[in-house]
């Protein structure tokens, strides 16, 4: 999910418009139901195995059945790791180390390769993505067919394929996946290739993910039906009361490490034009993006620079929001990297420096940050603090894309 840990996070303040605060991709507290159910089997198999088999034979069983739980610790752990959970820290090299120690035993292990697969697309690496789920898939892991069909949808990586994405979330759902259903509600809520925008049978198929056990796409689909009665979508009424109450379960999921629900409803108040309750929710958005920020997460070091830029949920105060940019920075944040840029185009708290600009927009971009790179583009497009060259807007661009 671009939207994705993702599919559902707050925006990290880099848009063409300049920074704001909104959702960007979400991540969960998995029971990793999938696992369990092939542990179980395992264990059947194995007592079937048992059955008139000498000594010898029965080591072997027992040898092949640690084997089989140690790499689903690894995957487990690694879970833990990439939604900080169970008293873990959200930490995305310790999960990738877990799971690829997983892949090292057990090549083929779809669950750490689906979650390889989800660690390269939020660092914005969607090629590498893209083959981690299809390997994923060839594994068996129905969740990667949901992922794959995401970056076909839209277009992240990929060129867009509507009909190509169908098929992977019909794939998913036909080998299990609830969770997929999400696709098929999106392709209802926004009238994707040729679909009648309907937002009753959105919620419908939105709703079905909702029985899933991914809290990631769970914790998608609430907040999909939270904006579809927000916004009065696909002919269904505004219910400003049933978005609140589909925001609260989007929180109840993720609240351990997402606070994106807390910025959505704040929003909702803010239109609504009741100020009171907004600022409410922006301070306890602020007071759980501080906690995770404790706790290391250089994304929520971000959002709270962007909250401090644009004086949302606090006063504004430029010297504070540079101040955690950095500190986001430091922690490996390239969104941040964008965000400092931005503060030398513009000349907030900072002399107006092109030079320095560019300099920022241009480690962002090592780091992989695509809004930096289009906005080099722009620079050596309009000719601001570099020479005009348009054969290196263009290039940059593309990388862009």
């Amino acid at each position: 999910m671009d939207e994705n840990k993702n599919i559902e996070n707050i925006d990290n303040g880099n848009n063409a418009a300049g920074n704001r605060i909104d959702e960007k991709k979400t991540a969960g507290n998995s029971k990793l139901s999938y696992i369990i159910i092939g542990i179980c089997c395992v264990a059947a198999l194995v007592v079937g195995l048992f059955a008139g088999k000498t000594i010898a034979d029965k080591r072997k069983v027992a040898m092949a059945q640690a084997f089989i739980a140690e790499v689903e610790s690894l995957v487990e752990e690694g879970c833990d790791y990439w939604y900080g959970i169970n008293g873990k820290t959200e930490d995305d090299n310790m999960a990738r180390e877990q799971f690829e120690a997983a892949l090292e035993l057990n090549e083929e292990n779809g669950r750490a390769l689906y979650y390889l697969g989800e660690i390269e697309r939020d660092n914005e690496n969607y090629s590498d993505a893209k083959e981690y789920y299809e390997k994923a898939i060839s594994a068996g892991e129905p969740l990667a067919a949901l992922a794959l069909g995401q970056l076909y949808q839209r277009g992240t990586g990929v060129d867009i394929d509507y009909k190509k994405a169908m098929e992977l979330y019909e794939q998913a759902i036909a080998d299990g996946c609830v969770e997929a259903n999400v696709g098929i509600g999106d392709f209802y809520q926004s009238g994707y290739d040729g679909y009648e925008t309907d937002g009753f049978k959105a919620i419908e198929y939105f709703e079905k993910a909702t029985d899933g056990e991914e809290p990631e796409w769970v914790a998608y689909a609430y907040s999909s039906i939270a904006t579809i009665y927000r916004y009065a979508q696909g002919g269904v009424e505004k219910n400003t009361d049933k978005a609140l109450e589909y925001y609260q379960k989007k929180y109840d999921i993720c609240k351990s490490w997402n606070a994106s629900p807390l910025y959505n409803i704040a929003d909702m108040y803010a239109d609504e034009g009741d100020e009171a309750r907004a600022e409410e929710w922006y301070k306890k958005l602020f007071d759980a993006l501080k906690t995770f920020a404790e706790a290391g997460d250089a994304d929520a070091m971000n959002k709270i620079g962007v909250m401090y830029h644009d004086g949302v949920g606090v006063e504004q105060d430029y010297a504070k929001a540079l101040e955690w940019y950095k500190k986001a920075v430091d922690a490996g944040d390239a969104y941040a990297m964008t965000n400092i840029g931005n503060m030398y185009y513009d000349g907030n708290e900072v002399e107006q420096d092109y030079a320095k600009a560019a300099e920022w927009y241009e480690k962002a971009a090592e780091a992989g940050n695509a809004d930096a790179m289009n906005r080099i583009g722009v620079m050596y497009h309009d000719g601001v603090g570099v020479e005009q060259d348009y054969a290196k807007a263009l290039e940059w661009y593309e990388k862009a894309v």
